[in-house]
């Protein structure tokens, strides 16, 4: 089994207690435990060395500009005429500040926010290149911090059953949709693989990976360009599409293809935000095409010879 030894020693205990943060957010009836749990994952890493001073600089930066981004400071519409250009500067200026310093984050500028190999380099498949999965520990903030001071969460098992019920076809649409493309490009075929790795992948993929990705684009560049756009005719769709299209840009790493399936996966994330109002379901649709490529196709994708 591929999994590093000391992945749930002390010396990493720092993650484990991001992830319990994460979970926090939705499942404990105490709503500012994330808050003692972020605390100390943040003072647990700065002691074993994961976390430098400087990174958890920035990263309590960054949550004092989530902070302000969810508060009434922000809301134009409570104030007056005589004080909307004011307003707005301090608004665009915070903003920029949460965009600035996540994306800090998110490169690694600021060195001393260390990562979390929980899988060494594996092949799923023969066919496929090797792969690792890995807890990101600068990622992770940006989602956690974004949720829990921008956004209105799901509170009760009754919300969680309508946006489940509400999104699922819209998530099985944009499975369909992206996995029947790569096979149609000879990227992707249909290999399933029982694998006891799918927990970590899980872990990696749906608290960190999609909880941050949702988080800037169905979050705050989706949900703050509807708002910037409200006085036009289907600002909304506008918005959406905006969003996908920026993220199939962000994974131009992958190339051509993946712009075009990030794109396209994109328009069914952000719709699932938009039909449901909830960023939840932009996760669950997101997470539904990632673990499906995971479980049933082959991952990442095919060798290209």
């Amino acid at each position: 089994m591929p999994f590093n030894i000391d992945t749930f020693g002390l010396q990493n205990m720092h993650y484990w207690l991001l992830i319990l943060s994460i979970l926090s957010l939705w499942f404990t009836p105490f709503p500012r435990s994330w808050a003692i749990l972020f605390s100390l994952s943040l003072l647990t890493g700065l002691v074993n060395g994961g976390i430098s001073f400087a990174g958890a600089g920035v990263i309590i930066a960054f949550g004092f500009s989530c902070y302000l981004l969810g508060g009434g400071i922000l809301n134009l519409a409570t104030i007056n005429n005589g004080a909307v250009r004011k307003k707005l500067l301090v608004k665009t200026t915070i903003h920029l500040c949460f965009l600035t310093l996540g994306t800090i984050i998110a490169t690694g500028i600021v060195p001393g926010i260390d990562n979390l190999r929980l899988v060494d380099n594996i092949a799923f498949h023969n066919n496929a290149p090797a792969t690792a999965i890995s807890l990101h520990y600068n990622v992770a903030v940006i989602g956690l911090l974004y949720f829990a001071f921008c956004v209105e969460r799901i509170k009760s098992a009754s919300e969680w059953l309508v946006m489940i019920k509400q999104t699922l076809p819209i998530a099985a649409l944009t499975v369909a949709i992206i996995m029947t493309m790569g096979v149609i490009l000879g990227l992707l075929a249909f290999d399933p693989v029982v694998t006891p790795l799918f927990l970590p992948f899980l872990i990696s993929n749906l608290l960190i990976v999609c909880l941050a990705e949702e988080a800037i684009f169905r979050g705050w560049l989706q949900g703050g360009l509807t708002k910037l756009l409200n006085t036009r005719k289907h600002a909304a769709y506008i918005a959406l599409l905006i969003t996908a299209l920026v993220f199939g840009i962000a994974h131009a790493k992958g190339g051509p293809w993946l712009i075009l399936a990030a794109g396209l996966a994109g328009l069914g994330y952000g719709y699932a935000r938009l039909k449901t109002g909830r960023i939840e379901a932009a996760m669950l649709t997101h997470f539904s095409l990632n673990g499906f490529h995971f479980v049933f196709m082959t991952y990442p994708f095919l060798n290209q010879s």
